[in-house]
This record gives C-alpha cells, structure tokens and sequence, in this order.
C-alpha cells in the first residue's frame, strides 16, 4: 500500500513538471538559443523532486517515529500487552528517505527528458502542437451528438494518460475506501453465520478429568490439542461430538447442512492446509507427541477457529480412550457443576468478547486507509480538473465571448470527468475484491480465524456516494479557477 501510494506521488509529480516546463517553454527555448545545454536545464527542473523527495522524506521519517509507539500502543492494546523498548534500525530509516528520493527523481527525469526532446524554435512557440485525432475520436462518429456531448467526450479522448490518471487514481481511492466497508460486512458476516449460525450453546464447561456415562444434562463433547506434523507452529484443536448434536451446526459451501457423523474441517484450517474433501492430514498430539492421521471428509464453512470435528465414538477410538468417555458438556442453560471438577467454564459471550478483541486492530488499520482515500481521491481529481481547465484556458474565454453563461462553462469543462469517475469506481471494486483475499490472509496468518470476503449492497452505495462527494467538492474548488479566466484571455494567447 505505501508503495502503491508512493508510485502515485510519482505520477503526480511528474504532471507538476511537465506543466511546469509547458508554462515555461518560452524561457527553455530561449535559454537554448542563448547557449545553455539540455544537461544544465535538466538539472535545474530535477532540483523540483529533488527538493520535494528529500523534505517530504525526512519530514514523513520525522513524523513516523513519532507515531510510532502511538500507533504500537493502539494495536496491541486489545490483547492487554505492554509496550517495551521499540528497537530502531539505522537502515530502515535510511532506506524510508532514500525511497522517495530513488521514485520521485526517475519520474522527474523521464518527464524532464521527453519534455526538452523538443528543438529550440518549437519550445519557443510553447512546444509542438498536437492536432491529431486519435482513433477512438476517429471511429466513434461524434457528429450525431449535441455540441455540449462532443466537447466533453473529445476532451477526455484527445488526452488518454490524463484520463488514464484519473480512472487510476479513482481505482486506488475506492479501493482504501471499501476496505473498511468489506471488512466490517465480512467481520459481521463472520460473527452471524460464521459463528453465531454455527454454536447453538451458551455455555461450555471442561472437566479436570475423563467422564464416563451418559450426562444428566447438557452434551457431552471432548477436546483435544495436536499440532501440524508439517508445521509445529500451527495449534490445532479435534473435537469428538455427538452424532445427532444440537449444539453445532455446520454447512458446506453450497449450503448443505453438514452432519457431524464424519471428519469436518474448519475453514481457517483448511485454508492453511490447502486442504479439500478426501485429503488425509497428519497431527501430532501435544501431550504424548504421538502422531494421528486424520481423513477429511467435509470442509465446513465455518470461519473461526483451527478445529476439527468427528464422532465422539471415532474421537475415542482414535486416542484409545473407554467407550462412552467424554472430557466436557455444551449447554443452552446454566449448570450446576462443583468448581472443583472443572478444568474451565466459559459462556458464549466470553468467545465473542475475546474475538472482538482479536479483530480489533484490523478495524483501527481499515478505518485509517478509509481517510486516506478521501485525501487521495481529492487530490487526484483536484489536480485532473485543474489540467482540464489550464489545457481549455482559451476555448472557456471563447464560451465567455460568445456569450455561454456560467453553468454551462462549468457543466461542459468540470462535468467532462463524470463517467470516468464512475468507471475508476467500478474498476476499483473487482481489483479490490481481488486482491483483498491475500491482505486477510496475511492478517489472519497468525490467528485461528479465516475472513470470507463479503459486502452489503448498501455499503456499495455508501462508498460511490463518498467518491462522489469527493470529485464534487473538488468541481466546487474548482470553480474559482474558471472563474478567473476572462474574456481577452484567448486574444492574449494569440498575441504571445
């Protein structure tokens, strides 16, 4: 994401020169015919990034350190950790300054080279004037249109990088914006489907030893913790439950009501395994290293947790214990059970307060990359609009000439950008979708949990009406722009 943010820092600032070295053409081609080489004027107009890449990355490592612990305390607060020595490297904040400075200057180069390709006769003529008509423009038979339709179409075809720029810049916005979107919708889906959908109980009590019988009331269940042969850091937990249980209810990806009568493997779970239906698994028991081998049978959609459920007849047999045995009950009501029989006990809510707290810091990260994309989002259209108007200087002089009133200026030079805006927010949610599934799996990586990625229609909604919100505001700053142009403007250019 910084770098994604940082290439477009980039594009932005290679626009600032190009605009820069247009607007001054006229000094350049002089500055040629006077004797100077393109190797001193490069140099002057590289001193721009130049000077922006080292401020800014100075500036920005300043301000990380700072926010640093901050930011640290805010993460881990959830999970009631205290914060020690924050170790610093040397090389990492070298590299944090070094970055801009590396990204910027490339830019600035490519940008300055193409720009001073020009001879001295044409840079003093405020450089080559392109008139062709591009092939989009050529085929899409335009004269059937009202004139106000032609000029706002013809002004995004006759600059394809520009409005290539504003669907790129709308994309990323949308995508940091519905990032905090999608993870609520997919962290509320979690909780009600997931687990809510799932655990029917209220309440889980653990016996300190093995049972045997039939229980007076509740369920009976066992559990017990292995490890991945293939990886030792992974904490797996089997359960062994009953065949016709009312406590648990999982379902396959179609929907299908899974029984419990067989091997069912979590989602998170096989999700780290790259597991699927018939796949055999080898664990090792935590507590006599002895090693199991386990064949799935169902992968149920069932997001928390690295678990593994069976038969309790088939949990027995596998770790050898007495027929009937269980280790724990499941029940909808409060028992009666002497403390000094029990391992554990723990209610529903105290799971869902521990997962709240897990999921914490992910809703902190989101919500900070949501207002990121506003910032981004104005900026980028901000500036598209301000090329628009800087490129039209002499035909909104000619509008006011002839006598277009106000709204119309602004309705064909500002509103020009309305459908591109509308397709880098339709572009941005595939790419996002896309791409999300590796940023859940680097956040859960260390975590029993897997995040579906789901999002309501209604946030959809919500996240086109901020975008557009954002490009309407920046028409509005806009406005002033266009309303300093005056009407001799155009014999001005003409005179120069």
């Amino acid at each position: 994401m910084p770098l994604a943010i940082l290439l477009l820092t980039c594009i932005l600032t290679g626009i600032v020169i190009w605009r820069m070295i247009k607007r001054e053409s006229v000094i350049i081609g002089t500055l040629y015919a006077l004797g100077y080489n393109k190797k001193q004027i490069q140099n002057h107009y590289l001193r721009y990034p130049l000077t922006i890449a080292v401020a800014g990355g100075i500036l920005g490592t300043i301000s990380g350190l700072f926010t640093l612990k901050p930011m640290i305390q805010v993460m881990i607060s959830y999970f009631n950790m205290p914060v020690g020595n924050i170790i610093l490297e040397g090389k990492y904040i070298i590299l944090s300054i070094l970055l801009p400075i590396v990204f910027l200057i490339t830019a600035g180069y490519l940008v300055v080279r193409k720009a001073l390709k020009s001879s001295p006769l044409e840079l003093m003529r405020n450089g080559k004037e392109s008139s062709k008509v591009g092939f989009l423009e050529k085929n899409l038979k335009l004269d059937r249109f009202k004139f106000k339709t032609k000029f706002k179409i013809r002004e995004q075809l006759r600059s394809i990088p520009r409005s290539g720029f504003l669907i790129l810049g709308v994309a990323l916005a949308t995508m940091l914006l519905l990032i905090g979107f999608v993870s609520k919708s997919s962290l509320d889906y979690l909780m009600a489907e997931g687990f809510e959908e799932a655990f029917k109980y209220k309440y889980q009590y653990v016996f300190n030893s093995l049972q045997q019988g039939t229980p007076e009331q509740g369920e009976a269940f066992s559990e017990a913790i292995f490890t991945l042969k293939s990886n030792k850091e992974i904490n797996v937990g089997a359960y062994g439950v009953s065949t016709d249980s009312r406590y648990i209810t999982f379902k396959d990806q179609s929907g299908n009501n899974l029984s419990t009568d067989q091997v069912i493997l979590t989602r998170p779970l096989a999700d780290k395994l790259k597991a699927k239906p018939k796949d055999t698994i080898q664990i090792v028991n935590r507590v006599d290293m002895q090693e199991y081998s386990v064949t799935i049978d169902s992968i149920a959609e069932s997001y928390v947790g690295n678990y593994i459920y069976m038969s309790l007849d088939q949990f027995n047999n596998m770790l050898n214990y007495p027929e009937g045995c269980y280790f724990g009950l499941w029940s909808s009501k409060e028992l009666n059970i002497p403390e000094e029989q029990l391992l554990a006990s723990l209610t529903v809510e105290d799971i869902k307060n521990a997962f709240t707290s897990m999921t914490q810091p992910i809703k902190v990260t989101v919500g900070t990359m949501a207002f990121l994309s506003f910032i981004i989002g104005l900026i980028v259209i901000y500036v598209v609009t301000s090329m628009i108007i800087e490129e039209n200087k002499e035909n909104i002089s000619l509008m006011k000439i002839l006598g277009y009133r106000k709204k119309e200026v602004y309705s064909m030079v500002l509103n020009s950008s309305t459908v591109l805006v509308i397709i880098g927010y339709l572009l941005g949610i595939p790419l996002l979708m896309s791409s999300l599934e590796a940023m859940f799996q680097s956040l859960t990586k260390e975590m029993s949990i897997s995040l579906p990625i789901k999002i309501d229609f209604i946030y959809l909604i919500i996240g086109f009406a901020i975008i557009y919100l954002t490009y309407e505001i920046s028409k509005a700053i806009s406005k002033r722009k266009v309303n300093r142009i005056s009407m001799n403007e155009v014999i001005k250019s003409r005179i120069e």
